[in-house]
């Protein structure tokens, strides 16, 4: 695990967000807080980009676009409590 300096881990995770199909783009300054709560608390960028993979393979494209990060934070949850292995199989098929 590297850690990464809150401006990192934020343009980590921003930039993955900003990539997701189920998402409109932009971020707001209420995510920037979770983001900066997130660090604080020590949650992993790869769990965080893992939670976003799994959830947008799970959501239907029918659906409206999610519109702040903390739609993931369920399965950011989720992950947490997971084997580490499941997350490192999230981060490397794409």
């Amino acid at each position: 695990m590297i850690d990464l300096t809150f401006h990192d881990y934020e343009r980590t995770i921003v930039d993955a967000w900003r990539r997701l199909p189920c998402t409109r783009g932009r971020t707001s300054s209420r995510d920037h807080a979770l983001l900066r709560s997130m660090h604080a608390r020590g949650i992993p960028a790869q769990l965080i980009l893992a939670a976003f993979r799994l959830a947008a393979l799970r959501r239907s494209p029918d659906l409206p676009p999610v519109r702040s990060i903390a739609y993931f934070l369920p399965v950011i949850d989720e992950l947490a409590l997971a084997d580490p292995s499941y997350i490192d199989y999230l981060i490397a098929h794409p």
